[in-house]
């Protein structure tokens, strides 16, 4: 007996040490790592399915209740149902189009492992995974990127340094860590992570990771406040107007400074460390650099606006495609047609918003449960947590997992978030955690009242 329980304690570390390291590979280098391929079949997807089918073997799967049960029937018909359909008329890229499928599998492999730990080790746990995974971004953004020679290859050839997908979940969750982690983490560590969250968003020149941080901000407030709108918010606000003031005029001049010592400098001019130049590296560039979100043009940001476009075209010509008939409308358009027709490098096979691709593919019926998946486990969360204490350990995890995820359904909205593994993964390990937490504070709240 105590063989067995040894042997599965050590299945269930091996499980944890391999997410924590498909979390930091796939938010630092997540370019190349979603592109590694064994025996012709995805790195990150097969080793997920390994360590399922071994915790499955050993008895060892966890599987949640309520709200991930609408996973479980989206899993079930997209996985037995749409891709088997897919690889029939389109063959094995039918696969590529479905890997989000695959990705949410990791829901219960996280879940699985998470169960097993107390909120103390998930803390030290999480806050180690961060600190290296952060380290290796920065890293990635102000000195790897220059190492071009070092590539992975499978359909094309991918560099390992220098990409961004899946950088906005280790910033976020640096951020929010940093912030919630107050008496559960050293000062140093949270100050460090905090830090580094805020350079990186100035580094990644990204629309997105710009409105989820202060979306995320501004969601925070309405979280761990009972009333919006009073004078402890007014001040919080106003110190975050005063520290983005300080950066404009301190930190910006001294950025900008380094380009008229270095005029000629490569590395400074590179647009793997500032996307759109050093020159836009400030308060009005980066509002700029906004309002090309609705279709402002700017010198700056040139061609930056045109994304907007084109992602309108593609949507506008997908919902005439969803409603030209009943059949398509309900069941989709399968796995294996690219929902674009464009082309840059590569075939663009989706259409940068996460929920016009499950609508498009899945159609309106598996949407529906697909989405419902998600919302209510996000308002489940928030009511939860606007009824409880914030500086309960199961409350903070649950605050730092409900803001990193919304700022991938920030994302979906004009990336496909969910159709790129780095993405995806990491994602569905925070809704694992908020599941946990949802469901150990329900078992709080069921012992208060049968104590009481």
């Amino acid at each position: 007996m105590q063989k067995t329980v040894n042997s599965n304690n050590f299945l269930i570390k091996i499980s944890g040490l391999f997410l924590a390291a498909l979390f930091i590979l796939n938010t630092s280098f997540g370019n190349a790592v979603m592109n590694i391929t064994l025996f012709g079949l995805p790195a990150n997807q097969l080793f997920i399915g390994l360590f399922l089918i071994l915790l499955g073997v050993f008895n060892l799967i966890k599987i949640p209740r309520g709200a991930p049960l609408f996973l479980y029937v989206w899993l079930v018909f997209t996985l037995f149902i749409w891709l088997p359909v897919g690889f029939l008329n389109y063959g094995i890229v039918a696969g590529r189009d479905a890997t989000q499928v695959l990705d949410a599998l990791v829901f219960l492999l996280a879940f699985t492992v998470l169960f097993h730990m107390s909120n103390h080790q998930i803390t030290k746990s999480l806050e180690k995974i961060i600190v290296i995974g952060i380290t290796l971004e920065l890293l990635d953004r102000i000195y790897l990127f220059q190492f071009t020679n070092i590539t992975v290859s499978n359909a094309q050839v991918v560099g390992l340094f220098g990409g961004t997908i899946g950088s906005h979940m280790i910033i976020m969750a640096a951020l929010w860590f940093g912030v919630m982690m107050k008496g559960l983490s050293s000062r140093t560590i949270r100050t460090y992570l905090i830090l580094m969250s805020f350079l990186l968003i100035l580094l990644h020149q990204n629309r997105f990771l710009y409105v989820s941080a202060i979306f995320t901000l501004l969601f925070y407030l309405y979280l761990v406040r009972k009333s919006f709108f009073n004078k402890s918010t007014f001040k919080a606000l106003g110190i975050l107007i005063l520290l983005v003031l300080s950066a404009e005029f301190l930190l910006v001049p001294l950025m900008q400074s380094l380009f008229i010592l270095f005029p000629n400098s490569d590395y400074l001019s590179s647009d793997r460390l500032f996307k759109f130049g050093i020159e836009s590296f400030s308060l009005i560039g980066i509002l700029e650099h906004l309002l090309t979100g609705f279709g402002v043009e700017s010198e700056s940001f040139s061609g930056a606006a045109r994304g907007v476009f084109h992602r309108l075209e593609w949507w506008t010509r997908l919902f005439a495609i969803m409603f030209s008939d009943v059949q398509t409308l309900l069941f989709g358009m399968g796995y294996g047609m690219p929902l674009t027709e464009a082309f840059i490098i590569t075939e663009l096979r989706e259409p940068h918003n996460s929920y016009i691709s499950v609508f498009c593919r899945n159609g309106l019926i598996l949407f529906i449960i697909w989405i419902t998946f998600h919302v209510f486990t996000a308002l489940k969360s928030i009511s939860i947590i606007r009824k409880n204490n914030n500086q309960m350990h199961e409350v903070r995890l649950l605050i730092i997992s409900l803001l990193v995820t919304t700022s991938t359904y920030i994302k979906a909205l004009v990336e496909p978030a969910f159709e790129l593994p780095p993405t995806s993964i990491t994602t569905y390990m925070f809704i694992a955690l908020s599941t946990l937490m949802l469901a150990r504070l329900k078992m709080i709240k069921t012992n208060k009242g049968s104590v009481g």
